[in-house]
């Protein structure tokens, strides 16, 4: 495959996750056997570059016939009407076709140079505007790709493949709040394009705004598709926000689709760790390691429970081997610390509630059980200031904790 091919595939590709709608044209699919598409394309914009629009237009049309996701023939369409009804004034437009052109040609830097000769020439086309985003991103000019969208959004605020795709390059850089401002527009422009529902609900989620995300997710899953991706990613949100009775549901289902899908049985068992379910967890974790000895995630839980059912050796090899990949791990160094304090092993359990309150000084239970260890190591003056520390970030919620706690400091002093 040639170069110049091979570039023109690439912006192509990059474009196809956008959703085709009346004037959509930001897919770009381009299969290699559509030899004929491209060879009526390639003469359509020859055809425009020279200023014969409607010749070049009976060839777009042919394009968009016989492949309507062939969206750069689209775009061509659409300048190529535009100059024909007086839209768009002949100059520019040729400098678009022209583009176009150097495009197929495996030069992007040649068309950025006619796509912006054709915005200085008509700086209210938005259209120019969206051709020059697709070529920054397609370089992986994500920042200038997002101005330019921004321009051709500043021409026309309705244009929906502008507002969506800039969600998208958005969402790509991580910037979520903008994107689900774009998200939701696109969504007012077009309702009926459920990859933005799932985009957007993603957002959220990544903001935390999980009560926002659960309605996007619920929405697709009730009107568009049932996914095990969408699923998991709900029962996550029903998790955070406390709704376990409906994160199990979601989480089984999930496992029911994808039985050897490990992360799943990850948050199947974390799902009834925090419900109290802890021998069930184990299960879990047992069959998320079996299947990928790799997680992390799942020797972390797992260990967390052991500590949970007194099960302290186990619990010691899952936590070891977990905080050797992650040693500033403050929930790790406590629960660890925990196993260590009941099997009387107190100064690493002391290491080891020390390294947690470095990570966060703030720490409820490390400074409460450090209070305890250092106790009984007789170490009464530390041991009264650690007993302070808890009793202060308590604020009298653990009454019994509270009690012990206040009986231990004036015993000690």
């Amino acid at each position: 495959m040639k170069a110049s091919y091979r570039l023109l595939l690439c912006l192509l590709s990059l474009l196809l996750v956008a959703s085709l709608s009346a004037g959509d044209y930001s897919k770009l699919p381009l299969k290699e056997d559509q030899s004929q598409a491209k060879s009526n394309f390639m003469a359509g914009v020859k055809l425009g570059k020279k200023g014969k629009f409607d010749r070049a237009n009976s060839f777009f049309k042919q394009v968009v016939q016989a492949d309507r996701e062939y969206s750069l023939g689209q775009l061509a369409l659409y300048i190529g009407e535009d100059a024909v009804n007086g839209k768009l004034k002949k100059k520019p437009a040729k400098s678009l076709f022209k583009a176009m052109e150097a495009l197929k040609k495996g030069s992007s830097k040649k068309a950025l140079k006619e796509v912006g000769k054709a915005i200085k020439k008509n700086r209210a086309y938005p259209r120019s505007y969206y051709f020059q985003a697709l070529l920054y991103e397609a370089r992986g000019q994500v920042n200038e790709a997002v101005d330019a969208l921004s321009a051709a959004i500043g021409q026309d605020s309705l244009y929906f493949p502008a507002v969506e795709l800039r969600g998208r390059l958005r969402f790509q850089r991580e910037d979520y709040r903008p994107a689900i401002s774009d998200f939701s527009r696109a969504l007012e422009l077009n309702p009926e394009a459920p990859e933005l529902y799932q985009l957007r609900a993603e957002a959220y989620h990544a903001l935390g705004a999980c009560k926002k995300a659960l309605a996007d997710y619920t929405y697709l899953l009730k009107h568009d598709r049932v996914t095990a991706e969408i699923l998991e990613n709900r029962a996550l949100c029903y998790l955070h926000v406390g709704k376990y009775r409906s994160a199990l549901k979601d989480f089984r289902a999930v496992i029911k689709m994808r039985p050897d899908w490990a992360p799943a049985h990850v948050n199947l068992g974390n799902c009834y760790y925090q419900t109290g379910k802890t021998s069930r967890a184990i299960d879990s974790f047992n069959r998320a390691l079996a299947l990928d000895s790799t997680l992390l995630e799942a020797q972390y839980l797992r260990g967390m429970a052991f500590v949970d059912l007194g099960i302290y050796d186990e619990a010691l090899i899952d936590l070891n081997a977990y905080l050797e990949q992650r040693p500033d791990d403050a929930r790790a160094r406590f629960k660890r610390g925990r196993a260590y304090q009941e099997r009387g092993q107190l100064r690493k359990a002391l290491a080891d509630f020390d390294a947690a309150l470095q990570a966060d000084p703030n720490h409820l239970w490390a400074n409460y059980y450090r209070g305890m260890a250092l106790d009984k190591l007789g170490r009464a003056k530390a041991a009264i200031q650690a007993y302070r520390k808890f009793l202060r970030l308590d604020g009298k919620q653990h009454k019994d904790h509270v009690r012990y706690a206040q009986t231990r400091i004036r015993m000690l002093k």
